[in-house]
């Protein structure tokens, strides 16, 4: 055999060479990727975890076998190795009574008892944010009127206030008196002023106070003494300064009776002279609404709203969304069938529900339960993150995590939902990351393990913090792994 011959078909030969090459080399890289991930986060011996690492859906127009698909399936399974391995250190911390649920790439990255059922807390608020944004719209709003027959600026029979369920009515000087101010909030100054506007002077015969939006259960029966009043409620479709009247630290059982009082109070400053009394309907079964409006208020969007309930956790206006979701759904305004449409939505989303209990919207009922599994989940849903992200929490800055994370490097970017009872701390959100890519994350802690948990420290969270950090932001993009333009000489 000639030489010749021989380089020929040693030529012939080189392109299979090249294509086992290129499917060998990067399965035994992937392979000692994997391994040496294991091997650290047995090291770790991190408790009865489950790890799903998984390249991102990014759709590139290459073959399978292709060298082109080496630095991101490699960079991504590195990537998610050693970011579980670090997470280790958070799970070897967590009890029989906690979960954790983290997730990268719309992936799931750990899940330590994430299908164990817990108390959430104001973690459950996230589901009513979910639902009502999808249900009723971001850019919603609540109209609140007041209707009255005027002849030469006198009203001839009561003016009617009417609630339209917005739960962010209230005085300027109220916010003020709030750890955590209710903003944005929907000044019924203006509604006042309004109805001064058209023509109003006089009205003989009192205010009447309509509600009859929602129905009349004021309290979850189940909550106890020290809830009712303080931290939620009453609740109903007409609230100004979440029950309170200016001056009295006492809530009116009836909040629209205390909305129909702060109103008379206003009109009187302004000049209008109203005599009578403040009623509500079920006193005045024969009086109809007049069908001339004399003014009326509108709140900032639905999103805003959400925003406002998830960032300074504000539980009235949780009970309050979930009877609006009743409404919009066409069911009656009762915490029973809001809650009922939550869960159908969240079924109809795919979502895991298994041990799920809601009996509330706000989560300070002791008997909601949840999973990290669940929660998980719906933050990464599909286009949650783009209604969600915005309208939680900043560590280190706003709301309840005002004082969580400061001084370290997830302070201003970590946005998350926390929740606290006794014996219960829970913490979900997002980590958004380098070129979009956003980590997701639920962990509850139940039990004795809450007792090192302040309101400006929590080791659990401090270690999932420094976890998340740890995570580079995601592969290479599509874009960089193009082939380079061949430059060919004299052209």
């Amino acid at each position: 055999m000639s030489d010749t011959t021989w380089s020929a078909r040693r030529r012939r030969r080189h392109p299979v060479a090249v294509l086992l090459a290129a499917v060998t080399v990067p399965a035994l890289l992937m392979a000692a990727v994997w391994q040496l991930a294991e091997r650290r986060a047995a090291r770790g011996e991190p408790p009865a975890a489950t790890a799903v690492i998984d390249t991102p859906g990014i759709t590139l127009a290459t073959p399978v076998i292709s060298v082109r698909r080496i630095p991101t399936t490699v960079a991504v399974a590195g990537a998610l190795g050693a970011f579980r391995f670090q997470l280790g250190a958070v799970s070897s911390t967590l009890t029989g009574s906690s979960c954790l649920a983290v997730g990268a790439h719309d992936r799931e990255v750990l899940a330590v008892q994430a299908d164990q059922a817990l108390i959430p807390a104001s973690n459950q608020k996230l589901l009513i944010a979910a639902v009502a944004l999808d249900l009723i719209g971001g850019d919603a709003t609540f109209v609140t009127e007041m209707r009255g027959d005027i002849v030469d600026g006198v009203a001839t029979g009561p003016l009617h206030l009417v609630g339209g369920g917005d739960p962010l009515l209230a005085v300027a000087s109220y916010p003020a008196t709030q750890r955590y101010a209710p903003e944005p909030r929907t000044p019924i100054e203006e509604l006042v002023e309004r109805a001064v506007a058209s023509g109003l002077a006089a009205g003989r015969d009192g205010i009447i106070v309509h509600d009859d939006r929602y129905d009349s259960e004021r309290f979850v029966p189940s909550w106890g003494d020290g809830i009712r009043g303080t931290e939620a409620g009453p609740v109903g479709a007409l609230l100004i300064n979440d029950g309170f009247v200016s001056g009295n630290p006492i809530k009116p059982q009836n909040p629209a009776v205390a909305a129909g009082i702060e109103v008379a109070t206003l009109l009187r400053v302004a000049g209008v002279d109203i005599a009578g009394t403040v009623r509500p309907t079920d006193e005045a079964p024969d009086a109809e609404i007049p069908d001339q409006v004399l003014a009326t208020v509108t709140s900032a969007s639905l999103r805003d709203v959400v925003a406002e309930m998830l960032v300074t956790s504000d539980n009235t206006t949780a009970e309050m969304l979930v009877k609006e979701i009743a409404v919009v759904a066409g069911r009656p305004g009762t915490r029973i069938d809001g809650l009922s449409v939550v869960q159908e939505h969240l079924d109809r989303w795919g979502l895991p529900l298994d041990g799920m209990t809601l009996v509330d919207a706000s989560g300070l009922d002791r008997g909601n339960r949840l999973t990290c599994d669940l929660v998980r989940t719906l933050l990464q849903r599909p286009g949650q993150s783009e209604s969600l992200l915005d309208t939680m929490a900043v560590a280190g800055e706003s709301g309840t995590m005002s004082g969580l994370l400061r001084d370290t490097p997830l302070a201003g970017r970590l946005r998350a939902k926390t929740g606290t009872l006794r014996g219960v701390k829970a913490f979900s959100g997002y980590l958004p990351g380098a070129g979009g890519v956003e980590l997701s994350f639920s962990l509850m802690i139940n039990g004795d393990e809450t007792a090192a948990c302040g309101s400006t420290t929590c080791p659990q969270l401090e270690t999932l913090a420094r976890a998340l950090a740890t995570y580079p932001g995601g592969a290479p993009a599509p874009a960089a792994l193009r082939p380079l333009p061949v430059v060919i000489a004299g052209r």
